[in-house]
């Protein structure tokens, strides 16, 4: 005991002639420099296993610590992992976690999106667990040792908005343009692009770290596929003018540009939502009415009073509309409008972001 005292209070005063930083404000996560940490006899994480996101609550249990003993007066404090994807060449990030060795269910699933993109397929990682050893006010970081596992990311709802020079780089005027998801995490946005482009995802909006976009070196490059990252980095800028279709694919992490075929593509003065919420129109009730927020998308949030069908139609007549056998949910809120169908966009009660596509009959109801 006397040498582990001996051994913890010489690399305290070696190590902090005045240490005040404040570990309690730790970013998360961060990719910064791996921290230097002393080892101390006994004190050693072990991990709890492998990890299915999609099977855990919020607190995922990543290591046990054993805590050895420690001198008289000192406790364990503000833990944390600097965690490393071990199969690709990236910066580790640094997660908050408890004592007990949890950490946010959200944090992992942010860091794996990052690295991976949001594909449900297991990767390996490993992390250094670290600890504050404090004493009076002073903090000297303990290295628990490197523990290794596999993480598999939990399914969620996702939804990109696409934001850029066409609505003035406005994290509040990014919801107006979401994208069409056309597969499983595949994105889609269909008109004239000709500034640049990026996307948030909903839980990020309005973070500028965890845009999607390309790389900064590629800042507004107009190749017609590129690479995607979440960060700060490059926007995207279609190839040429024109009407196009970029997509972003979140399972490979790629961009590209399909020029569409119509060029001239019918025009519209108004697209309007008509359903069984306001009698079809009739009886004195009228179609909501959408903004069109590039040209041929258009956008409007409304309250659905209660459970039924709709349509999307043009300038509030019946001679150009738009419906779908397809029932609206949280997870599934986008499919194509067939032309004149019969058929009828079925969409529960509540409140809902409408988007609409008037070249492809594209759609999106999103509930809020």
């Amino acid at each position: 005991m006397k040498k582990i005292s001996f051994l913890i209070l010489s690399l305290a005063g070696l190590l902090f002639t005045a240490c005040s930083e404040d570990f309690t404000d730790w970013a998360t996560p961060q990719s910064n420099p791996q921290e230097d940490g002393v080892q101390i006899p006994g004190v050693k994480a072990s991990a709890t296993g492998d990890i299915d996101l999609g099977m855990v609550e919020d607190a995922v249990p990543v290591f046990t610590l054993n805590a050895g003993e420690l001198p008289q007066g000192y406790t364990f404090a503000n833990a944390r992992i600097e965690v490393l994807a071990t199969e690709v060449n990236c910066k580790p990030a640094k997660i908050n976690a408890t004592l007990e060795g949890t950490v946010s269910k959200t944090d992992l699933q942010d860091y794996v999106v990052k690295v991976f993109g949001k594909k449900i397929e297991t990767h390996k990682y490993s992390a250094r667990v670290l600890l504050n050893a404090v004493k009076d006010g002073q903090a000297l970081l303990v290295d628990a040792g490197v523990i290794d596992f596999s993480i598999t990311p939990a399914p969620t709802r996702t939804v990109l908005y696409l934001f850029g020079d066409f609505s003035g780089w406005n994290a509040d005027k990014a919801k107006e343009g979401a994208m069409f998801q056309t597969d499983v995490n595949v994105f889609a946005y269909y008109g004239r692009l000709d500034g640049n482009v990026k996307a948030w995802d909903e839980n990020n909006l309005g973070n500028w770290d965890l845009c999607y976009n390309t790389t900064k070196d590629k800042d507004g490059s107009t190749a017609m596929t590129g690479v995607l990252e979440m960060s700060n980095g490059g926007a995207i800028h279609s190839p040429e003018a024109g009407l196009w279709k970029l997509e972003m694919n979140l399972n490979t992490m790629q961009y590209s540009w399909t020029k569409l075929e119509n060029q001239n593509p019918s025009e519209y003065a108004s697209i309007g939502i008509v359903g069984d919420f306001n009698s079809w129109a009739n009886d004195d009730e009228k179609d909501v009415v959408m903004t069109q927020v590039t040209p041929h998308n258009w956008y409007a949030s409304t309250t659905l009073s209660k459970d039924g069908g709709l349509k999307f139609r043009a300038d509030g007549k019946w001679d150009t509309s738009w419906g779908a056998d397809f029932t609206v949910s949280d997870a599934k809120y986008t499919a194509e409008g067939i032309l004149n169908s019969s058929s009828n966009i079925t969409v529960p009660a509540g409140n809902y972001s409408f988007y609409f596509n008037d070249i492809t009959g594209m759609f999106a109801i999103i509930s809020e």
